[in-house]
């Protein structure tokens, strides 16, 4: 080194064109990292809306199950049915959005909560399943089948609660792909690898071609710079990787960005408001903790 300095015409100069070359493509395949990543994690929180969205319209329609006998004496029991039909609508409505972000945040839940367990064996097949938002959604058909049987909607009535239930499943099925399909293992390997290259080469090299063009007593102060400069050009590429990890986890970004707590109490008081339930029999099944 000191003599390269000393006689730099003896020796092959060094230049930051390699490095220019590579940080330049390195860049651009951070930066469509970063692109994907966003578009993914975009995508996931709109997973997170149409799950919500569904959910509030089916407690919506079930205002259009009414009691089939009004005047006979079976009348307080059909009003009692159809008001058990709501409670347990709005109940399996929350469970099956409580199971839903649990699966996105690859959580297992051995247990629902509280106020959303029942006496049947329920909580022992949710916990034994892969896919326990399935079940609950099955839960839900099912449900809606027996009222139709009792002849308590309509056809249209049928139609608008099937309608969305496929979107319940739809949307499951679109969320649970972004889990099960994570990015290429090969180009986040090499991206990794050529950004860690780059980045402790980069510095060195910078310095070393500032020496090798002026002396050591007289560029002291570009010596320093040239440091400075290679110690953010480290940090941008650096923090440019760090930006597009969100593409491996993308329903994961999104949710450590959200207040899921706020957001499940909200959905669960909207469910027990939107319902027809004159009693007010429906409870918030899923508060705020700290409410």
């Amino acid at each position: 080194l000191v003599n390269a300095l000393l006689a730099p015409s003896a020796f092959a100069k060094i230049t930051l064109t390699p490095h220019e070359m590579t940080g330049f493509v390195l860049g651009l395949l951070l930066t469509a990292r970063i692109a994907i990543g966003s578009l993914r994690a975009y995508e996931a929180s709109a997973q997170l809306s149409v799950f919500c969205k569904s959910c509030r319209s089916l407690a919506v329609f079930a205002s259009h199950v009414s009691e089939t006998l009004t005047i006979s004496a079976g009348a307080e029991l059909e009003k009692k049915a159809v008001a058990e039909f709501r409670y347990e609508l709005v109940r399996l409505l929350n469970l099956a959005w409580y199971l839903f972000k649990a699966m996105l945040l690859d959580v297992k839940v051995e247990q629902a909560p509280v106020a959303l367990r029942t006496k049947s064996k329920e909580s022992q097949m949710l916990s034994a399943s892969k896919n326990p938002t399935m079940l609950v959604i099955k839960s839900i058909s099912k449900l809606l089948e027996r009222q139709q049987a009792a002849g308590r909607m309509s056809s249209a009535t049928v139609a608008l609660f099937s309608a969305e239930i496929g979107k319940l499943i739809e949307t499951y099925h679109v969320a649970q792909s972004y889990q099960l399909s994570p990015p290429s293992t090969a180009l986040e390997g090499f991206v990794k690898f050529f950004t860690v290259v780059f980045v402790y080469t980069v510095c060195p090299i910078i310095s070393l071609a500032e020496l090798s063009d002026n002396a050591i007593e007289e560029n002291v102060a570009g010596f320093i710079l040239s440091m400075s400069y290679s110690l953010v050009v480290s940090l941008f590429y650096f923090g440019l990787y760090e930006a597009g990890k969100l593409v491996e986890k993308p329903f994961k970004a999104v949710m450590n960005l959200i207040d899921l707590d706020t957001m499940t109490a909200t959905l669960s008081d909207d469910l027990a408001s939107l319902v027809d339930d004159p009693d007010g029999e429906v409870p918030v099944f899923l508060p705020k903790l700290n409410a």
